[in-house]
């Protein structure tokens, strides 16, 4: 496994805003059904995500750890799918 620098925290917490914010203005789902969803995703997913790098390779919550910015990342991006 390669690792990679973290991320500077300003720019991960952009991209994941202007995400939302996007699907937010085009309206292709009430937010508060994107918020359950994403919820459900995450809980599904993370676990095996988890595993599959190894214990301690990623910390939860923290999107500068690029890791957990990918596995949120995943999971944004899986919600916005499912609409």
């Amino acid at each position: 496994k390669v690792l990679r620098p973290r991320m500077n925290l300003d720019f991960a917490v952009l991209l994941m805003r202007s995400s939302y914010n996007a699907v937010d203005e085009i309206d292709i789902v009430a937010m508060d059904q994107f918020q359950r969803d994403f919820f459900l995703i995450r809980q599904a997913e993370y676990k095996p995500y988890a595993e599959s790098l190894g214990t301690g390779a990623m910390m939860q919550g923290d999107l500068a750890d690029p890791n957990y910015f990918d596995f949120i990342s995943f999971a944004q991006y899986a919600t916005i799918n499912r609409e």
